[in-house]
């Protein structure tokens, strides 16, 4: 309470000192002013949270003040309580109210009054400045994240803010497309299979697309993943789309195809294709401040099944090992063969939180594989995961080397 500040303005010397010991009694910081002129050079200089402002003063009204106040940038967040012993009808009551008083007391007020009055508009105040704090984080957030964000009326998908990441990813500007409805402004070339996506958007609540092609202004295609929800804002439904331009991605992986960088006996990522896109998706998470998982894993007994049942046998355990790994982790996330036995992953945009439960998903998804399968021996994998935490980036070795430390302390581990 007592960071609270608030300025109490009288020409009564008598009133002006027993409402200030009162409230200082209370807890408060309390600031002092005798005419108008004087509160002005305290509001501007002192910032205090709330005002009692007395109605007649000697150089102008408290009306005409409190006008003054609300209409000042700097000084509109300012809380302002009139009070008066004279004008005291409904009619002086309204016209505080109609200038933008928070509330109006009439002369005598009880001190228990007063500091209730005091008390409920310091809670207001406090919410309004939090709820205030949290709109212009989230507009930071807005206006300076890496990844494009589109806000769409929920009803009608018609274009209500654009941050300028998006713009700059598309080239257009916030004028070219605010109040424009999403499917006729040209980004998603044919307007059918956007609405068709809008409308399963409306019943679900959240889509995800890994591959969308956009058009930009100048007409060429970019490669975004999108991620939309639904949210409640203010008793209304809005749709916030987050995209990322992964094109350079793309094309890398195509290059990468192009220059045979996949494992031909499981088709994942081969050793050098793994490292390849792995570092550029480091340099992205360090730019764009993300967190990442790496997962380091190994066949258990791959050399006792090739001895107990032939290579052949061995090869079709790393195939299903494969598909154990492309069933559990999602499309963006690179999944590699570094050689032998090894496999990585590299579970992009995840929190340090989720690598249990990606652990446990892949363990499930093991148990699945060895149910389906007639196989004369258990496929198991021991595991262990390296957070990258972009506030202290660390090399991909140097995340494959804490991985593989951690894999074979599970292993030891389980094995003792």
């Amino acid at each position: 309470m007592g960071e609270m500040k608030i300025l109490v303005v009288d020409d009564d010397p008598d009133l002006l000192l027993l409402t200030t010991q009162l409230l200082r009694k209370a807890g408060y910081e309390v600031g002092q002013a005798s005419t108008g002129k004087e509160c002005l050079e305290i509001l501007l200089r002192d910032h205090p949270d709330l005002v009692l402002l007395d109605v007649m003063l000697p150089d102008m009204t408290g009306i005409e003040l409190c006008r003054h106040i609300k209409s000042d940038e700097r000084l509109r967040s300012t809380f302002v309580i009139l009070l008066s012993g004279v004008q005291t009808s409904s009619e002086y009551q309204a016209d505080g109210l109609n200038v933008g008083a928070d509330g109006y007391l009439v002369k005598p007020v009880s001190n228990k009054e007063l500091l209730a009055r005091v008390q409920a508009m310091l809670r207001i105040k406090r919410a309004e400045d939090a709820l205030h704090a949290s709109e212009l984080r989230y507009r930071r957030l807005f206006e300076t994240t890496q990844d494009g964000i589109l806000i769409l009326n929920s009803d009608t998908g018609v274009v209500e803010d654009v941050n300028p990441s998006l713009l700059s990813m598309l080239g257009y500007t916030r004028e070219e497309l605010l109040g424009k409805n999403c499917w006729k402004t040209g980004l998603f070339g044919s307007s059918d299979e956007g609405e068709t996506a809008f409308r399963e958007l409306q019943q679900q609540g959240t889509l995800r697309h890994q591959d969308v092609t956009l058009v930009t202004k100048q007409g060429q295609e970019i490669t975004v993943q999108c991620v939309s929800n639904l949210h409640d804002v203010e008793e209304r439904k809005l749709v916030q789309c987050n995209v990322r331009d992964v094109t350079e991605r793309k094309r890398l992986e195509e290059k990468l195809q192009r220059m045979s960088l996949l494992d031909d006996l499981t088709g994942l990522y081969n050793r050098r294709g793994f490292f390849v896109l792995s570092e550029q998706q480091l340099r992205i998470a360090e730019r764009a401040k993300q967190e990442l998982l790496l997962f380091f894993a190994d066949l258990d007994n791959l050399k006792e099944i090739n001895d107990a049942w032939g290579h052949q046998e061995g090869d079709q355990a790393l195939i299903e090992i494969a598909g154990v790994l492309k069933e559990t982790f999602r499309k963006s996330d690179i999944i590699g063969r570094l050689g032998g036995d090894e496999f990585a992953v590299l579970a992009v945009d995840t929190a340090d939180g989720k690598g249990s439960a990606l652990i446990g998903r892949l363990e499930n998804a093991l148990d699945a594989c060895g149910r389906r399968s007639r196989r004369r021996y258990p496929l198991s994998l021991s595991a262990g995961v390296a957070r990258y935490d972009p506030g202290n980036p660390s090399s991909l070795d140097a995340l494959i080397a804490q991985a593989d430390a951690l894999m074979y302390e599970k292993k030891r581990t389980r094995q003792g």
